[in-house]
C-alpha cells in the first residue's frame, strides 16, 4: 500500500507525525512525504521534515 502525506510550512507537526506513526506499523506500507519541493519544511514549532516527493507543478489532466 502506498500512502501520500502532504506537508507544508507552518503546519502543526502532530497532524503529520501522529498518522505517520500509525501508518508505519501497517505491513507492506510505503509512506511518501509530499511537499511543494524537496527542500526541508519547517513546522509551526520549528520541527523540520524532509519530503521524499514533490507534487507536480502542472495538473496532469490539462
Amino acid at each position: 500500500m502506498n500512502i501520500g502525506m502532504l506537508i507544508f510550512p507552518d503546519m502543526t507537526q502532530l497532524d503529520f507525525t501522529g498518522p505517520h506513526e500509525v501508518f508505519a506499523q501497517l505491513p507492506d506500507c510505503r509512506i511518501h512525504v509530499i511537499a511543494r519541493s524537496k527542500e526541508t519544511v519547517t513546522a509551526r514549532a520549528a520541527c523540520v521534515s524532509c519530503p521524499t516527493a514533490r507534487w507536480p507543478t502542472r495538473r496532469s489532466w490539462t
